[in-house]
């Protein structure tokens, strides 16, 4: 049995539950010094004090808790489109130095456009949201039992997208991608930064456009597994692009 797919098939159902459990799912996660997605355990090796580390797709600040959990302090610069989650953002971190949250999407270009959501029964799948608004629903589709296409609703909300590029202030260590079909788009409006700092790369669902690109800059591809980091070919969740 998929746990996963059950308890979320539960919540679409029940979706005043939803940011409820999620609130305590990731205080848990802080009390017990656990980071969302076990691959952030890498980067002790990888990252030093005081290192500016990128967030593009903060969504609820997942992201932010794991690099918080590290050793040692760096600094984060949180992007995060979605207005409702951006304002949950700046009050989480508002009194903390380290953290800097700014409410741009990433692309190849600066643009006011449109983000889209997906809700199910009511229930909004933020992690989903894309500026891609084809096969926004293909995830849901088969991750939700017994979906049933009249209970989904794709809602457009204006969102401004910047070049990494243009708004970063610094040298960046590392950076963390999680922008559901914009990755590649991206990566073109950080070429610079790439090139200049070789910053580490996390890319959740990296496509082959995007491992053939940070190939050409010399980025080889690793995958985080049992407690080191070994070199991956082919398409794998959350892997490290390192040169």
């Amino acid at each position: 049995m998929d746990v996963r797919k059950v308890v979320r098939s539960g919540i679409v159902h029940f979706p005043a539950l939803a940011d409820p459990k999620a609130q305590v799912q990731y205080a848990v996660q802080r009390l017990l010094h656990r980071p969302f997605e076990v691959e952030f355990l890498a980067l002790n090796r990888l990252l030093s004090r005081g290192d500016l580390c990128l967030d593009v797709g903060a969504n609820r600040g997942q992201s932010v808790d794991a690099l918080k959990m590290l050793s040692f302090p760096v600094r984060v610069t949180a992007f995060e489109p979605q207005p409702r989650l951006y304002r949950r953002l700046l009050e989480r971190f508002r009194n903390d130095p380290n953290v800097v949250v700014l409410p741009y999407g990433a692309s190849d270009h600066a643009s006011i456009t449109e983000i889209y959501l997906p809700y199910y029964n009511g229930y909004c799948f933020d992690g989903l949201a894309s500026i891609h608004k084809e096969g926004l629903d293909e995830w849901l589709r088969h991750s939700i039992r017994h979906f049933d296409a009249r209970k989904l609703q794709i809602v457009a909300m204006p969102c401004q997208t910047v070049r990494l590029d243009d708004v970063v202030v610094g040298s960046v260590r590392f950076i963390k991608l999680d922008v559901q079909g914009s990755e590649y788009a991206a990566l073109q409006g950080c070429v610079e930064t790439l090139r200049r700092d070789k910053p580490h790369l996390m890319v959740e669902t990296p496509p082959p456009e995007v491992r053939d690109f940070l190939g050409r800059l010399g980025y080889t591809q690793y995958v985080y597994d049992h407690g080191a980091l070994r070199k991956s070919n082919g398409w794998t969740l959350n892997p490290f692009f390192l040169i």
